[in-house]
């Protein structure tokens, strides 16, 4: 049971590296400099840039949502309209 115990370390350790080489490259690739530079101003400065950022891609994503769904409704407003109505987009005597 040992021996079987001291096979599985191989793989473990390779799962914790890839684990640990992930967070670094995530690390290296964030706007963050480097821990000396991070001091209480500017982790509240990048915390708060994350929430900004965070909001604005809800707004978009939500404006977005909106002017689809606003869309599908005018559509399906005009598709009710009579095809000769002259109110809709698409009749004959529009060119």
């Amino acid at each position: 049971a040992y021996v079987n115990g001291l096979n599985s370390h191989p793989f473990v350790a390779k799962g914790i590296s890839r684990q640990i080489r992930g967070w670094t490259n995530s690390l290296q690739n964030s706007d963050i400099e480097g821990q000396r530079h991070l001091n209480d101003r500017s982790r509240s400065q990048y915390e708060s840039q994350k929430r900004k950022d965070s909001f604005d891609a809800g707004r978009r994503q939500w404006r977005a949502d909106f002017e689809a769904k606003l869309k599908s409704d005018a559509v399906a407003r005009c598709e009710r309209i009579d095809p000769d109505d002259p109110r809709r987009p698409d009749a004959a005597g529009d060119t």
